[in-house]
């Protein structure tokens, strides 16, 4: 189970980069930005999922989430 919250962990801050690295591009290039949108609505998705993941997983455990990722 530590590996796959350590994946998730990953993942989740590779898509938290990506979608940092869009805000800076639609603040610089607001033109090429519309380009990455698709991008980033998969991103999002992808963050939904692996906070429901991680959710699942800690619910194996018995850990009560009261926060948000």
């Amino acid at each position: 189970m530590a590996t796959e919250m350590g994946d998730l962990r990953k993942d989740l801050k590779n898509i938290n980069d990506d979608i940092m690295q869009y805000r800076v591009l639609m603040i610089n290039k607001p033109e090429r930005a519309k380009d990455l949108s698709k991008v980033l609505e998969h991103s999002l998705q992808r963050r939904e999922y692996i906070e429901n993941e991680t959710a699942k997983l800690l619910a194996e455990i018995g850990w009560e989430r009261s926060f948000n990722l």
